[in-house]
């Protein structure tokens, strides 16, 4: 009897220990892994917040809170005490401890500054251990590096910016070419609203880059960017840079910095809007006298873009998939995932590796009787607004070459050709004008009619043929077919340019052309009897661009004949008057081409004017002594 008690209790005691170790086991299994919990409110300290953004600090555990102000987190396997974060729009972030399973945890979150302190004195990205909130003292050096290898950290000191804002060349001596201060001289005018906004949020319209001191001696640097706190919609029209930023610099005696993470403590602030294109748009949305000058922001709200979740950020501050801290870990910086941190590298004109990642093209060549077409097609296929974009300087020389297997080169019968401001003189200089080929840019044309002319004058568009985002452009070009058969190579190249030739050459800058696209094709091309000749050229007469233009003092003039015919050509100025005759003859069928000697005649614009048969056209030509 006394066995079968044992026996019961030894039975009730292990099923007691077993009913524990499973309430245990049930309470781990809902804990670890993957199914602990924290939950909570967030609030300002008398109201709770709704929609608050709260985290478990550098990790993907995120939820927002309801409309009450309360939170879950879900999905937490660690079993450390963990930072919990919160943000909510008009705070600082806040932050409290908790461990999994934890309920009722209250997260305060602080006020931001009520208005705008502009009496704040910047904070140099430089470092120094005698300043204890100088950006270089905490932040990660790759990123430090970064910034200081842009564009945007050399703004205000571009040494191409201040020739062309006082109208020097590149080493500073005055009265050469275009320049800001040398049609206006009497003002300063807005150019620091973009180049050295720090200066400028207090001054837009009265900044003188060489006057410039302290922080905003470097341009575009972190303090300013991360004092941005709303932008504003604009046309760009007297609302460049600073001028459409609200800015949220703090009091005297505190600080803040808003910024791309939402689980770093006060005086840090999440700011949606650094992720996104808005935040560029008030430097990349000009208009001067009415006429848009850069127009990148709107081009890429127009394009297909916004609506594939592509921001500016996504492409020029990808991240560099190797940096794993924003901050120094001795400064408190976090361990981050590497995709999480951008780059400030901000990659642009300057990169050959972005330009050569914008388009794509494409080189097709056929023997058609006479001659060999090709067909050349560019897509702009990787990028989010026009190409080229950004100020009407830049521009993109497509040059054409074809070569025969002797090393001769073919000429072209008929095609397009590289415009005046892809440089004339010497191609080994760099001087494309009247190849084949084609210019691409946005060129304006002053009220003297100077073109290109720079943004800051009163323009007009003179053209504007950049390929929109996501479109294609394709041009076709003519060769002559040698007169044996003989393999052609056919070599496309497409060149990107900061600024237009004649405006480099004048002011000596020294900038080598970046290849954005390159491409060959071979063809095997066959010669055809005389009498069969020009059979595939179009079926009508001809008048062609004089090149060199502009020319000093001698230029060639090409026309073609379709039939023999009389030909009648004059050279006009710009009352109509009949100035020169160059030709006035018989011409048998066939392209021809004759001499424009204008050293009779004073620098000007003239028109030269064809008459064959019943066909009438006419062209302008610049003589620049």
């Amino acid at each position: 009897m006394q066995q079968d008690i044992r026996f019961v209790n030894v039975v009730s005691e292990m099923i007691h220990s077993l009913t524990i170790l499973a309430t245990i086991l049930i309470i781990v299994e809902n804990s670890y892994p993957g199914n602990g919990s924290i939950s909570g409110i967030v609030n300002n300290g008398t109201t709770n917040l709704p929609f608050a953004r709260v985290r478990v600090q550098a990790t993907q555990i995120f939820t927002l809170t309801d409309f009450s102000g309360k939170f879950t987190l879900q999905g937490i396997t660690s079993l450390d005490t963990l930072v919990v974060t919160a943000w909510a729009e008009g705070y600082y972030n806040g932050e409290t401890r908790a461990v999994a399973g934890d309920t009722g945890i209250v997260i305060v979150l602080h006020s931001l500054p009520g208005e705008d302190n502009p009496d704040y004195e910047w904070l140099s990205p430089d470092p120094d251990s005698t300043e204890e909130l100088r950006c270089g003292n905490c932040h990660a050096s790759v990123l430090m590096n970064q910034w200081r290898n842009n564009a945007h950290a050399h703004s205000a000191t571009n040494p191409f910016f201040l020739a062309m804002y006082y109208g020097t060349d590149f080493n500073g001596n005055p009265d050469i070419g275009v320049g800001y201060k040398r049609d206006f001289e009497h003002t300063r005018g807005n150019c620091a609203t973009c180049h050295i906004p720090g200066a400028a949020a207090n001054n837009p319209w009265g900044i003188d880059p060489k006057e410039v001191t302290g922080a905003s001696r470097h341009g575009v640097f972190c303090d300013f960017c991360h004092k941005i706190y709303r932008v504003k919609p604009s046309t760009g029209q007297g609302t460049t840079g600073v001028l459409s930023i609200e800015l949220l610099r703090p009091p005297e005696g505190q600080q803040m910095f808003f910024g791309p993470y939402d689980d770093i403590h006060e005086p840090d602030a999440y700011l949606p809007l650094i992720r996104k294109s808005e935040f560029c748009a008030p430097c990349h949305t000009g208009k001067f006298w009415g006429i848009p000058a850069y127009n990148s922001f709107p081009e890429w709200q127009a394009s297909p873009y916004p609506s594939m979740g592509i921001d500016c950020q996504t492409c020029h501050m990808f991240p560099d998939s190797v940096t794993t801290h924003f901050a120094l870990p001795e400064k408190g910086g976090l361990e981050r995932a590497p995709l999480t941190i951008p780059s400030h590298l901000q990659p642009g004109s300057r990169d050959p590796k972005i330009l050569a990642n914008s388009v794509s093209m494409k080189l097709d060549a056929v023997q058609v009787h006479d001659s060999i077409k090709v067909m050349v097609t560019i897509y702009n296929d990787k990028t989010g607004h026009h190409v080229p974009t950004g100020r009407p300087s830049r521009n993109m020389l497509l040059l054409l070459t074809a070569i025969t297997s002797a090393g001769d080169t073919v000429d072209l019968i008929e095609g397009e050709r590289v415009p005046h401001w892809g440089g004339v003189g010497k191609s080994s200089d760099g001087n494309y004008a009247g190849s084949p080929g084609k210019g691409f840019a946005k060129v304006l044309e002053d009220f003297d009619e100077i073109s290109p002319a720079p943004s800051w004058r009163p323009t007009r568009i003179l053209s504007d043929n950049r390929i929109v985002a996501f479109a294609a452009d394709t041009s076709f070009y003519y060769f002559e077919t040698p007169l044996e058969p003989q393999e052609i190579t056919i070599f496309a190249k497409l060149n990107y340019r900061r600024f237009f030739k004649p405006w480099m050459d004048e002011k000596g800058f020294d900038i080598p052309d970046i290849e954005m696209e390159s491409d060959s094709i071979k063809i095997m091309a066959t010669p055809v009897f005389v009498e069969d000749r020009n059979i595939s050229l179009p079926k009508s007469y001809w008048l062609g661009q004089n090149y060199p233009n502009p020319f000093n003092p001698n230029t060639v003039i090409k026309f073609r004949v379709n039939e023999p015919t009389h030909v009648l050509l004059k050279v006009y100025d710009t009352l109509g008057r009949a100035v020169l005759t160059i030709v006035d003859q018989e011409y048998p069928n066939g392209i021809h081409q004759v001499a424009f000697d204008a050293s009779g005649l004073a620098s000007g614009v003239y028109f030269y004017k064809i008459k064959m048969g019943n066909f009438r056209d006419v062209k302008k030509a610049l003589f620049l002594k």
